[in-house]
Formats: structure tokens, C-alpha cells, sequence
């Protein structure tokens, strides 16, 4: 089998469970959940790399994700 190597091919984005990669500044949402949960959010949010800042906080029986820059 023959492969062709390309140059330039972009990579398709990914979308996860969550909808971090579409946020703005000033963007929050919230999640029911324990503290499991709030971690895999976070770790999304972080796993990212994308060069923003977030915060996440328990709010209101479960928790909220900013971005904050």
C-alpha cells in the first residue's frame, strides 16, 4: 500500500461534551454534579490549550465554568 503525505490538511476541531472551545470572555454555564464531575470539567476546559483562563465555582446546588480571558 502506497500513502500520499499532505501538506496543509487542517486538523478537524473536536467538540466535547461541553461547550468550552465556544466560548467568549465573560461566557458561563452551569452543571449539576458532584465534585467528580466539576473535575472533568475543569480538565476539559484546561486540556484545551488553548491559551484562555478559566474559573470554575460551586454556585446554586451544583457548579459553574467562566472564561475569564
Amino acid at each position: 500500500m502506497t500513502y500520499v503525505i499532505e501538506k496543509n490538511v487542517p486538523m478537524p476541531v473536536r467538540r466535547g461534551a461541553y461547550p468550552i472551545a465556544e466560548m467568549e470572555v465573560g461566557d458561563s454555564f452551569f452543571f449539576d454534579g458532584d465534585e467528580k464531575k466539576a473535575r472533568a470539567v475543569r480538565s476539559s476546559a484546561f486540556n484545551l490549550k488553548d491559551g484562555h483562563t478559566y474559573v470554575i465555582r460551586a454556585v446554586d446546588g451544583g457548579y459553574r465554568l467562566w472564561r475569564t480571558a
